[in-house]
């Protein structure tokens, strides 16, 4: 017999298993039109090459064309190296954020002591880096959606809400594909950072014990979050729907500085170093804005019903469990704070539409899956008491996890 939950449990960690092979069975792992390291990706990932090999103290990426070249057979610009960068005060530099290589460093590091020791071309950009990454997203996605079992199960304490909500946002959204296919755009470790701090910050409101390290574990993820996409700070609206009773001074007799939280505090540090000296060495400003020719037109009028109704980009249309997740906002009466969780989606639909390439709406709505997966949770969760309304809410969204795959096969 199966202890309680024990059950549960080991579904969950077969369903951790079936990402890896999912990502085996349908990712082409070495073709030279079709790399992991690809598009935003090489933008970056690129910061680690230049640091620990090519050793571009200047950042101006004079090594890269040679090396995509090598490895690559498509690129759409007239020199590889447009793939990344833009012109900043009259400087070509990297336009994106360089929190992405504080996440892999560890994978690169690794990787490429190996292709050291055993002869293999250590060059950044050969199989086993490319491996690597796919790696790294794979391990980043599943701790995303391991941290988002637990959120879960501290909610509603019910192991098999706790059991199907990651399983279905996973296999039912534009996480899948951008795990599994498009591994090294940001979306897959927004995710995950996003809903870790969010629950971070449920456990630092809602648990007496450990306070002092759950805060810092929250201005950890919250700090990744910012230097992978500064715009992704809107996770913080959502973060009042946990807020409970603070006591200061039972929250100051818990600040130990334990090994533990001194590791933190450490990769704290570092981590924020590595971003300013980086964006600091690039621009000569810790704050630049890296992406000032592309930006927000709100003088067009929003274009809400492309993003969420129409044939090109529709997220109700190709996601239907999103849209029915949003079907908790019937039950809002019941717990109010859970306006904050539909306020941060609001908000990120409308800036979106309003975004000069507004279809990439249907990829950086990937970064709150973890909010919407909420939403799934308490629909479920509040009618949980009535078996049959749960039986059909269940099974409409498994039946659009089947669409989503059948509508992604589709389109292959």
């Amino acid at each position: 017999m199966f202890r309680k939950g024990t059950f549960h449990k080991n579904i969950f960690f077969t369903f951790l298993l079936s990402i890896i092979f999912t990502f085996f069975y349908f990712r082409p792992l070495n073709s030279e039109w079709y790399r992991i390291i690809t598009a935003d990706g090489l933008g970056y990932y690129s910061y680690l090459p230049a640091k620990f090999i090519y050793h571009d103290e200047n950042l101006d990426f004079k090594w890269f064309n040679e090396v995509y070249d090598k490895y690559y057979k498509y690129n759409s610009f007239a020199t590889p190296a447009e793939n990344f960068t833009a012109d900043f005060n009259g400087k070509q530099i990297n336009k994106y954020y360089p929190g992405m290589s504080f996440l892999w460093m560890p994978f690169f590091l690794g990787v490429h002591a190996v292709c050291k020791v055993c002869g293999l071309n250590a060059n950044g950009f050969s199989q086993p880096y490319q491996m690597a990454m796919g790696f790294a997203t794979l391990a980043y996605c599943c701790l995303g959606l391991w941290y988002l079992r637990r959120f879960l199960l501290k909610l509603f304490k019910n192991e098999l809400i706790a059991l199907v909500i990651p399983i279905m946002v996973y296999y039912g959204t534009n996480l899948f594909t951008y795990t599994i296919y498009i591994g090294t755009f940001s979306h897959a470790y927004s995710f995950t950072f996003i809903t870790m701090a969010l629950y971070f910050a449920w456990c630092f409101f809602k648990e007496d014990e450990q306070k002092f390290k759950n805060g810092l574990l929250f201005t950890l993820c919250a700090l990744i979050i910012v230097f992978i996409r500064p715009i992704n700070t809107l996770f913080l609206l959502a973060v009042p729907a946990f807020i409970g009773r603070l006591n200061i001074k039972e929250f100051f007799k818990q600040i130990k500085f334990t090994p533990l939280v001194l590791l933190i505090i450490s990769v704290i540090g570092f981590f924020v170093f590595w971003q300013f000296y980086i964006l600091y060495n690039q621009t000569g400003s810790f704050f630049p804005n890296t992406y000032h020719q592309e930006k927000f037109h709100f003088e067009r009028g929003a274009h809400l019903k492309e993003i969420l109704f129409s044939y090109h980009a529709g997220w109700f249309l190709y996601v239907p469990l999103a849209l029915l997740s949003l079907l908790s906002l019937i039950f809002i009466g019941k717990r109010k704070q859970n306006a904050f969780l539909f306020l941060v989606l609001a908000v990120v639909i409308y800036l979106y539409s309003n975004w000069w390439y507004y279809t990439i709406f249907t990829r950086t709505v990937v970064d709150y899956t973890g909010v919407f997966a909420l939403l799934a949770g308490y629909l479920l969760f509040y009618i949980s008491q009535k078996p049959k309304l749960f039986k059909a809410a269940l099974t409409l969204m498994i039946l659009s996890v089947f669409y989503f795959q059948l509508k992604l096969i589709s389109s292959a």
